[in-house]
């Protein structure tokens, strides 16, 4: 391929036949070299190419152009092809091409026709529904009179208007659709609040292949045009800021208990509206195309409609007991459309939220520090405002009854008795406390230390008369002993004086001090 192309070019005026030039062409275009195809695509159509060659040429040259994002170049060489082709094998492919086109370069009237020639009914549906604004659809319905689709279109603008409370313009436009009979407006399943979110009654998903609008849903639709304006004039007939704003509290209280389906086109969806919005939010969409869809998402929404009203009601009336009950309806539609499906959770995980504000329970407790919450928030019916049918609040306990002349003199006297035995008894524990305590702990102490002194001291002279006695009893011991000692050198002393004296002489008489020593 890459030799061919070279050769191609380098060698333009060499006579290529027309299939190998739209064959290069078709390669190029595989491969993703889009600049290459289209130029010998072009040269294809030049040599003359015709019949089936001159279709594919087309078809080539309208690919590559739309991935070049040369849309007005595109759109003509599809157009032509559709032209030629005229139901061949090439003209679904082409049309899907050319709505694709049409839709990236912001002409959604074009896409719109491919995509209604085509029957893509959920194309339709998101185009009609999400993507073009009533203004587009109003005038794209009067410039294609002649739509098999016609009422189609024409009940999916009646429902938007429906969304948007323009109440003459959803009658003008709904008198304009040719119905087929349907299911009795009785009959019509609601989708209630209190249901389960994942699984809706669809009334229309056993007959999706009926052909037209059924009058059931054109009834249903007037008739809740009828119940909105019946309510708005009960709103201006009210007199009195607590009176108009209960009426309106109603209103907003009938919008969040309907059905979920009350802004709902089941012609154009069939069922699959929400499969298709979780589908969309997890795939790349174009610019200001994610901000169009959480738009409509909240008008589709009673819900959100609803929560409109409850914030007027607060900001208009506030000091009413409606704006009380207001303010914590509105917590609660946050919290059911924050968990209302998938595709609301993730616009609130993300910070978004329905309404001009977001309102926590918070919210209320310190706007009405007075307000009785319910007992739980699951099941609240704000109409009747109840939970689940029942009491929405424990009942307050019973006043006591009055009691008598004589029981009140002697509660009387009974206080006074109190009070009087309660201030004496305090000042006899001040007196105590203040007092006769502290002297008492103070006097125990002091007795404590002169006992302890009195036992010191005691014990002291008798340790000193102990001690003297020891004393004198060692110093006689002493005395004695050396009186002993002494006793022994004396009596020694004598016993040699008189061997000596009995050696010098034994016939000499005893002294006169020898006399005295002998007789002691």
């Amino acid at each position: 391929m890459t030799f061919a192309t070279r050769l191609m070019r380098r060698y333009p005026q060499t006579g290529y036949s027309r299939a190998f030039t739209l064959r290069v062409a078709q390669a190029s275009l595989e491969l993703g070299e889009y600049k290459s195809a289209r130029d010998f695509a072009v040269r294809a159509l030049s040599l003359g190419s015709t019949g089936e060659e001159r279709r594919q040429a087309l078809w080539v040259k309208g690919a590559a152009e739309r991935y070049l994002h040369d849309y007005a170049a595109a759109r003509r060489s599809l157009t032509t092809l559709i032209t030629e082709d005229a139901g061949g094998s090439l003209t679904e492919g082409a049309q899907r091409m050319l709505a694709i086109v049409a839709e990236d370069s912001g002409d959604l009237n074009v896409a719109l026709e491919q995509y209604l020639a085509l029957n893509y009914k959920y194309d339709v549906a998101y185009f009609i529904d999400v993507l073009m604004t009533l203004e587009q659809l109003a005038g794209f319905i009067e410039r294609h009179p002649q739509l098999d689709q016609q009422d189609e279109l024409r009940y999916a603008l009646g429902v938007r208007y429906l969304r948007e409370h323009r109440w003459n313009e959803v009658r003008a436009t709904m008198a304009r659709v040719r119905t087929t009979p349907g299911q009795p407006v009785s009959d019509y399943n609601h989708y209630k609040p209190s249901s389960s979110p994942t699984n809706p009654k669809l009334p229309w998903k056993t007959d999706t292949k009926s052909p037209g609008v059924r009058e059931t849903w054109v009834l249903r639709d007037l008739q809740t045009v009828d119940e909105f304006e019946a309510r708005e004039r009960a709103v201006e007939l009210a007199q009195g800021d607590e009176a108009k704003a209960e009426t309106m509290y109603q209103m907003a209280s009938w919008l969040y208990q309907d059905s979920t389906l009350l802004f709902y086109n089941p012609k154009a969806w069939q069922g699959w509206r929400h499969d298709l919005i979780e589908r969309l939010d997890t795939t790349s969409l174009a610019p200001n195309e994610a901000r169009l869809l959480w738009e409509y998402s909240q008008k589709h929404e009673p819900a959100t409609h609803a929560l409109a009203i409850y914030l007027q009601i607060v900001q208009r009336y506030p000091k009413t007991r409606a704006a009380r009950d207001a303010l914590f309806t509105a917590v609660v539609c946050h919290e059911r459309l924050a968990d209302y499906n998938s595709y609301w959770r993730s616009r609130y995980e993300i910070g978004l939220h329905a309404g001009e504000r977001m309102v926590k329970i918070r919210e209320v407790k310190k706007a009405y520090p007075d307000f009785r919450l319910p007992r739980t928030r699951l099941d609240w019916e704000p109409a009747t405002r109840t939970i689940n049918g029942g009491p929405a609040w424990d009942p307050l306990p019973k006043p006591k009854p009055r009691p008598s002349f004589s029981t009140r003199v002697k509660a009387k006297l009974g206080s006074l008795w109190d009070s009087f035995w309660d201030s004496f008894w305090q000042a006899v524990t001040g007196f105590w406390q203040n007092t006769v305590r502290p002297w008492l702990v103070n006097g125990f102490y002091t007795t404590c230390e002169i006992v302890i002194c009195h036992l010191v001291l005691v014990v002291a002279v008798m340790r000193r008369r102990q001690l003297k006695r020891l004393w004198h009893r060692f110093r006689q011991m002493v005395v004695g002993v050396l009186r002993q000692q002494q006793q022994a050198r004396s009596s020694a002393g004598l016993l040699s004086l008189n061997l000596s004296m009995n050696q010098a002489g034994s016939v000499q008489e005893e002294s006169v001090v020898e006399r005295i020593i002998n007789q002691d």
